[in-house]
């Protein structure tokens, strides 16, 4: 049976507001799982839930890592883990110059929807990365310039977005605190921002619940059409994507995503303490 992506969204929204509470209502612990109050009962009464009743005439109080356990056990958590199964399984594998020729294509393509959204929580200390290595230096204008140039992997995909009429929104996960390549990409977003492409900051405690399995995946998703999941070398350098050609999971991870992007802090807001 195929994931139902509205559940999966729901239950990431329902677990959003309960990210202070270990005990859940029936009402809560309901929407996180989609089982109604009598199989959860049921399953507390045989112990496969922990949970507690004050009296005969309350309600039970279930613990929310009993439920996250016991839907972990049935399926993914989030929509995030079901991206991350499927391209373990069946996605088409890219490298680095293939995943930017094919999204050229798409993005000339008439089936393109105009809409492209990312999920950035790369980390890197890949120091053969030129502007980096001047970061790193201490060489910060060069390190700029860099990125800026006409002919960087940055500007070349703005370009490609902006030639093509593409409305990109991209969520950010930083690490916290700040890795000296995540002031780095600071400073990109700032520029891409500057070109018209705006980002939005996921912070941990805006993203933790959905990383209850698996930290959340750098993605690329343009909705009714393909997820590129990018891949990375084990010192962060771009590796290519895996493809997973699903128009359906395109479509949940945009919706999700747009629920991201609205908790997200502004860029701008973001980087005031690191300028």
């Amino acid at each position: 049976m195929p994931p139902n992506y509205d559940l999966l969204r729901q239950r990431a929204r329902a677990l959003a507001e309960v990210t202070d509470q270990d005990w859940l209502t029936p009402k809560q612990a309901t929407r996180i799982t989609g089982l109604s109050r009598h199989i959860l009962r049921t399953r507390a009464r045989s112990g496969a839930l922990i949970a507690h009743r004050p009296s005969s005439r309350r309600n039970y109080a279930y613990l929310k890592q009993s439920l996250l356990d016991l839907v972990a056990d049935t399926g993914p958590l989030t929509i995030f883990d079901t991206a991350l199964r499927m391209a373990s399984s069946n996605g088409t594998a890219l490298g680095t110059d293939a995943l930017h020729e094919e999204e050229k294509a798409l993005c000339n393509s008439d089936g393109h929807t105009g809409t492209c959204w990312q999920l950035d929580t790369r980390s890197m200390n890949d120091t053969t990365d030129e502007a980096l290595r001047s970061w790193l230096r201490g060489h910060y204008r060069h390190a700029l310039n860099l990125l800026a140039g006409h002919h960087s992997p940055l500007m070349e995909r703005v370009a490609l977005h902006t030639s093509t009429g593409t409305t990109v929104h991209t969520v950010w996960a930083p690490q916290v605190p700040m890795t000296p390549y995540n002031q780095l990409q600071l400073e990109a977003y700032r520029i891409q921002a500057a070109a018209g492409i705006p980002t939005r900051v996921l912070r941990p405690s805006d993203r933790s619940h959905l990383e209850y399995e698996h930290t959340l995946p750098h993605l690329v998703v343009y909705p009714g059409r393909f997820v590129y999941v990018l891949r990375h070398t084990p010192h962060g350098g771009s590796d290519g994507a895996i493809r997973l050609d699903h128009p359906a999971l395109a479509d949940g991870l945009a919706d999700q995503l747009r629920d991201l992007y609205e908790r997200a802090l502004p860029l701008e807001r973001f980087a005031r303490p690191y300028l």
